[in-house]
């Protein structure tokens, strides 16, 4: 509306817009089209620095924090339709230049302030959580993990300690300590009872033995008293007679004598062979007589 080309209402105009609260500093540069269409403008209306002219050459915005203050370098690219305003009705230039840029500096002290209070306050809860994080790790560790793990360890050591394979680690879950304590009980079962067969076996081998042991003497007292009958039979024969008498000589003594055979066998037992003689002689030539043509027995043999 052309009251920015006076210098003075430019001047106010940028005051103003640059009192607004936390603005250090604002100023508007132009581009050079600008600078050749309206003249140069205000010494502080000439881009300063690199920084400057670039972001009038390529139209990119610019922020840099120096301390407490934001220095920004924002360029007006002109259209049809800046923020609702035609610019070419007052520019001679191409659609898509840029004009010109506003440099401003903003004090953000207390902004920077509420920062590092929420930097503070983020970091107390992330510390806070990864507190409760590590809590609540611990207690499933301890609770899943070292806990059955420790039940089975203690007994383990008890099993070890005492011998008893009765003993079983309870079993309350089904993860992977669950399933290892599982199979540590199914391992105690199956020595258990392998065990117990050993056991059984050893038993009934000690009853075994003591039955051979039992045959055995009942053999030897068997063979002992063959051996006393051997004995016995031997000196009754061998003092007596010069050869064994046969079954036919003892009943015919037997019938002779007119003895027992138990009373014989212990009166012979007593007497010498002429004492024998003495008797069976006269005894069976009686007997000879009383029969006629009985056989006589060879005395001779005797």
């Amino acid at each position: 509306n052309g009251i920015i080309s006076d210098v003075e209402q430019r001047k106010l105009f940028i005051r103003k817009m640059g009192s607004s609260e936390n603005v250090k500093s604002l100023r508007l540069i132009r581009n050079k089209l600008v600078q050749t269409q309206y003249g140069m403008g205000l010494p502080e209306e000439q881009p300063v620095g690199d920084e400057e002219r670039q972001s009038l050459d390529d139209g990119k915005k610019r922020f840099r924090i120096s301390g407490n203050l934001l220095h920004g370098i924002v360029p007006y690219t002109e259209s049809h339709n800046f923020r609702g305003t035609d610019c070419l009705l007052c520019h001679v230039v191409p659609v898509g230049y840029h004009n010109g840029a506003s440099v401003i500096d903003l004090d953000i002290s207390a902004d920077q302030a509420k920062l590092d209070r929420l930097v503070w306050i983020s970091a107390i809860v992330v510390i806070v959580i990864q507190i409760l994080l590590w809590l609540l790790i611990r207690f499933i560790l301890t609770r899943f993990v070292s806990v059955p793990a420790s039940r089975m360890q203690t007994t383990i050591q008890e099993i070890a300690r005492t011998g008893d394979f009765t003993m079983r680690v309870d079993v309350h879950s089904e993860d992977e300590i669950g399933q290892t304590s599982r199979a540590f009980n199914g391992l105690m079962e199956t020595l258990q009872q392998s065990f117990r067969q050993i056991h059984d076996g050893i038993e009934k081998l000690a009853e075994s033995s003591h039955a051979l042991s039992v045959s055995s003497h009942q053999v030897a007292t068997g063979s002992a008293h063959q051996s006393e009958a051997t004995t016995a039979m031997a000196c009754f024969a061998g003092p007596c007679f010069m050869k064994p008498f046969d079954v036919l000589f003892m009943s015919h003594v037997t019938r002779v004598v007119g003895l027992g055979e138990g009373d014989f066998t212990h009166d012979l037992s007593k007497m010498s062979i002429p004492s024998i003689l003495s008797v069976i002689l006269p005894a069976d030539q009686g007997q000879r007589q009383g029969r006629g043509n009985c056989t006589a027995w060879p005395v001779g043999e005797l």
